[in-house]
């Protein structure tokens, strides 16, 4: 299964005439669209299951929240899809980015619960060898880079900003991306290396969820 180089055209389109007429007018291609990557999007999941168990396939609407926004642009012009890990075994998601000239793939943790994020810098403050071994790994590196993430500028609370594991401390996301062409998201060949590098990324998941889980039971 390949996406249709029509979900391009159609976000293209989109973004030069970003209007509800237009939108209107054009509504029944949305549908189709969203359709299809929907379907797409399930389709990518039941490749994950020989690695992961995803339980929930969300496309996430179009439509904008105009309502304390100062841009009034009212429709998204991108195809965002999330998929949901079981909890609470396993904690974080993945999500996939269709956009054109800026499609891109991702996972981890983006809005942590305070006590979750709490837990998981004491982790990083006790130690993190385990965690810097993920994440220096060739494979993780190779495909997707350094791990990303907003955070506080010296430290929080309770944690000193000398500590030698700050950089890790300080962060209040934890989440990794990888970029694609156009040209690379129209291929056969797209779904099964999201699969790929989705699998990857899956022992870092998996260390934040042993953590959550294990300082949950103690």
């Amino acid at each position: 299964m390949k996406i249709d180089s029509q979900l391009f055209s159609f976000l293209r389109d989109l973004s030069v005439n970003n209007n509800r007429t237009w939108f209107s007018d054009n509504k029944s291609v949305y549908l189709e669209q969203k359709a299809l990557i929907e379907k797409y999007g399930h389709y990518l999941s039941s490749r994950m299951s020989s690695f992961d168990t995803i339980v929930r396939v969300k496309v996430f609407r179009i439509y904008i929240d105009i309502r304390f926004r100062k841009d009034k642009t009212p429709f998204k012009t991108h195809f965002g899809v999330e998929f949901k890990r079981k909890e609470p075994r396993s904690k974080g998601s993945y999500y996939l980015h269709i956009e054109p000239n800026n499609s891109f793939i991702a996972g981890g943790f983006w809005k942590m619960e305070k006590d979750d994020l709490l837990r998981i810098r004491r982790e990083f403050e006790i130690d993190t060898t385990e965690v810097r071994k993920i994440l220096s790994s060739s494979r993780i590196v190779e495909i997707w880079g350094s791990l990303l993430g907003n955070g506080v500028k010296t430290a929080p609370k309770g944690f000193s900003k000398s500590h030698g594991a700050i950089d890790l401390i300080r962060k209040n996301q934890f989440y990794f991306t990888k970029n694609y062409s156009d040209e690379e998201v129209l291929q056969y060949a797209f779904l099964d290396g999201v699969s790929k590098n989705y699998k990857v990324l899956c022992p870092f998941l998996d260390y934040v969820s042993t953590v959550l889980n294990n300082q949950l039971a103690s």
